[in-house]
């Protein structure tokens, strides 16, 4: 049995609470620490996505109110996935979590095909630390920190910053580093965020695109709607037909005028100038197949809308607005009565829609 556990603080990773128990029993070997909280040798110190939850779970006393889907939602990076993966493949990615399928939780994620990659450092907020350190007497790593594409901290509004400990890495696989051990001192603001100043708004933006996201539950859907959702703003913005061919050339042209080829370059989204089936063109053609959240919250942005405007968008055409509709019928005794109840909207083979 797992005794001492410390109680998680908002948004923080599951990693930093294991990180902040591991200060707390101190144990010679970091690996032992892996062992007690998964009941196996061969799990790691995973940052964004860990597995084993149940076993971690079933060690707890029971007078602590903990369970596996809690930390899921509260103390991962899941959410941020959940959105842009089908129902199925999201239950799934659940289950690999709870249970001990760790090598196949990134795969399930679509992490492993993607270009986009976790960050390669733990993350912090200057301002975060030192509410965090006022608040619980010490710092602690925020869940939205470590989100790829995430430079802002959507909270204060300050660049977020490297640390110094690796988020991946082979010699510390087995470690859980605290923020506390990791953060002593904040450091002015480096070059790198005065070159970044002129990506300020979109990344804060994003940021709370992002922040959004973290705090939704059961976003899940079939990846058909997303689709239906891109074609309704690609037709409100004249960037598309009725039946859905799309400007290819226009909605690239107004992509690169909104981020411009250093900004996509630092999210690592770069668009392969070289072919017309890049992953902007994808996402919009093959919805069955899953992208990076990242290049879904990028579209969203270039087509004018939050996310959260976004997933409000209906997916089915409301034209005409919700039924009953007045009879036009001049010759009818119901003539512009309240009356119609169906609508089939047809298209001409000789229009353009």
């Amino acid at each position: 049995m797992i005794c001492n556990w410390p109680d998680p603080h908002p948004d923080e990773l599951f990693y930093s609470i294991c990180a902040r128990y591991s200060e707390r029993v101190q144990y010679s070997n970091s690996r032992s620490v892996v062992e007690e909280i998964f009941g196996t040798g061969s799990a790691i110190a995973c940052v964004s996505l860990p597995s084993h939850l149940d076993y971690f779970i079933a060690q707890l006393p029971q007078y602590r109110s903990f369970d596996g889907h809690r930390i899921l939602d509260e103390h991962t990076l899941l959410p941020f996935f959940v959105p842009f993966l089908p129902p199925e493949r999201h239950f799934r990615l659940r289950q690999d979590m709870l249970g001990d399928n760790g090598p196949g939780v990134h795969m399930r994620a679509g992490l492993m095909a993607s270009r986009v990659p976790l960050p390669q450092w733990l993350r912090y907020c200057s301002q975060c630390v030192e509410e965090d350190r006022h608040k619980y007497g010490d710092c602690y790593w925020h869940r939205i920190h470590q989100v790829p594409g995430v430079e802002i901290c959507p909270l204060h509004k300050t660049w977020v910053r490297n640390s110094s400990a690796r988020a991946r890495n082979v010699q510390t696989r087995y470690e859980f580093i605290s923020a506390e051990s990791a953060i002593q001192v904040t450091l002015p603001e480096s070059e790198q965020f005065d070159r970044n100043k002129q990506f300020f708004a979109i990344l804060f933006a994003l940021a709370l695109d992002v922040q959004w996201l973290m705090d939704q539950r059961n976003l899940s859907q079939d990846l058909k709607l997303l689709q239906q959702r891109y074609h309704w703003r690609l037709v409100d913005l004249g960037l598309s037909t009725n039946r859905g061919r799309v400007d290819r050339k226009a909605l690239l042209c107004r992509f690169k005028q909104m981020f411009g080829t250093e900004l996509l370059n630092l999210l690592h989204c770069e668009l392969d100038e070289n072919t017309e089936d890049c992953w902007l063109i994808r996402l919009i053609h093959k919805p069955d197949n899953s992208q990076h959240p990242l290049h879904h919250l990028l579209l969203i942005h270039s087509l004018g809308q939050t996310v959260e405007a976004f997933f409000r968008i209906p997916t089915q055409s409301k034209p005409f607005g919700d039924p009953p509709w007045p009879c036009l019928n001049q010759v009818c005794h119901h003539y512009l009565q309240a009356q119609v109840n169906e609508c089939h909207i047809k298209y001409s083979h000789n229009g353009s829609g």
